[in-house]
């Protein structure tokens, strides 16, 4: 009676799940990032009429062990932490169970990069667990690397200005439940540097790069301020003496107009 339930709800789950939507979800290829190896992430947003608390489950490729970030709305309207998950290998996949108590939820994994010599070449499937109602995908392309190309056209491209990397993406629209999408790029590097290690590397020598003056250089600076303060003094001490030399001449212009008057009168006029 027990295996009887237990098989009766397998369909009702699967029907459950296939009847979830998702709003948007943008797939993130970040290769070379911060291992040597791919990184995948998804920032997806569930349909406006999604119940909550709400049961996700995302398929993975089975070869890979864990998930590197599993991130959901532990509480309504709250902000994207790290929540826990059940994993559990179907097949090929392998699948990973959370709740989210609101829409917005991140979920990342790294897998295979293929190298050989300078040529790298990278595949990635989503395998159509929910409708997705919007899928864009974003490759980020390390520093040093040339001659990309992708198996579905990234018609947008844009230096992002917090890190200085380039970046390409495509909207795909909607993709039904069930239905895989496969996305693989290639693209040649002659170096190993993680773009983690190069970004470190360029904001330390961007902080130490500040410009400093030299002692020569301070030293023309000093003697070109002490030239100025003399200059100055000079054209104030002239406009001083040019001014007084005016004020004698009004004076002595004054003194010759006014009438001589007799030493009597002339202190009585210096009382009023």
């Amino acid at each position: 009676m027990v295996v009887v339930m237990l098989l009766l709800l397998v369909p009702l789950a699967g029907a459950a799940q296939s009847e979830a939507r998702i709003t948007s979800l943008r797939v993130g290829l970040w290769p070379e990032y911060d291992q040597p190896s791919l990184l995948v992430i998804y920032w997806g947003e569930l349909a406006p009429e999604t119940r909550y608390p709400a049961t996700i489950s995302l398929r993975m490729p089975a070869r890979i062990v864990a998930p590197h970030v599993v991130a959901a709305q532990a509480v309504p309207d709250g902000n994207v932490v790290e929540v826990s998950y059940d994993a559990v290998v179907v097949g090929d996949w392998r699948v990973v169970t959370f709740e989210t108590n609101g829409p917005l939820f991140q979920f990342e994994y790294y897998d295979a990069l293929d190298k050989n010599g300078s040529a790298r070449s990278l595949s990635y499937a989503w395998a159509g667990d929910y409708t997705v109602e919007s899928l864009s995908v974003e490759f980020q392309l390390p520093p040093g690397a040339q001659n990309q190309t992708f198996s579905h056209a990234l018609p947008q491209s844009v230096v992002s200005p917090s890190d200085g990397l380039l970046y390409f993406n495509g909207d795909f629209g909607v993709v039904e439940a069930g239905q895989e999408f496969t996305f693989t790029a290639q693209y040649n590097r002659s170096q190993d540097d993680l773009t983690v290690a190069l970004l470190n590397s360029s904001n330390l020598l961007e902080q130490g790069s500040a410009p400093a003056v030299s002692a020569p250089a301070a030293a023309a600076s000093g003697g070109m301020d002490v030239v100025l303060l003399v200059v100055v003094a000079v054209v104030f001490f002239l406009l001083g003496a040019a001014a007084m030399r005016v004020a004698i001449n009004l004076q002595d212009l004054k003194q010759q107009e006014e009438p001589k008057l007799p030493p009597a009168q002339a202190r009585r006029r210096k009382r009023k």
